[in-house]
C-alpha cells in the first residue's frame, strides 16, 4: 500500500470519526434526558471533537511539512 492511500484512508477515518461524534452532540442536544446529564455528555462530546479536530489538523500539517520537505529535496538535487 502507498503512503498517498493510506494518508487518504487515516483522513478519511478521523473525519468519518467526526462526523459521528458531531451526530451524537445533536442527538444529545435534542434527546429528553436529565439536564445535569445532558450538559456534561454535550461536554464529553464537544472534547471528543476538539481532539479529533486537533489530530486531522496535526495530521495534515505533518503530511503538508514532509510535502515541503521532499520537494525542497528535489529542488537541491536539481540544481547540484
Amino acid at each position: 500500500m502507498n503512503i498517498e492511500r493510506l494518508t487518504k484512508i487515516l483522513l478519511m477515518d478521523l473525519t468519518s470519526d467526526n462526523l459521528k461524534l458531531e451526530d451524537e452532540l445533536e442527538k444529545t442536544i435534542n434527546s429528553d434526558l436529565e439536564i445535569n446529564h445532558k450538559i456534561s455528555e454535550i461536554k464529553r462530546l464537544l472534547t471528543k471533537i476538539n481532539e479529533t479536530e486537533a489530530n486531522i489538523s496535526k495530521y495534515r500539517n505533518m503530511i503538508n511539512f514532509d510535502k515541503n520537505n521532499d520537494n525542497k529535496k528535489e529542488e537541491q538535487n536539481g540544481t547540484n
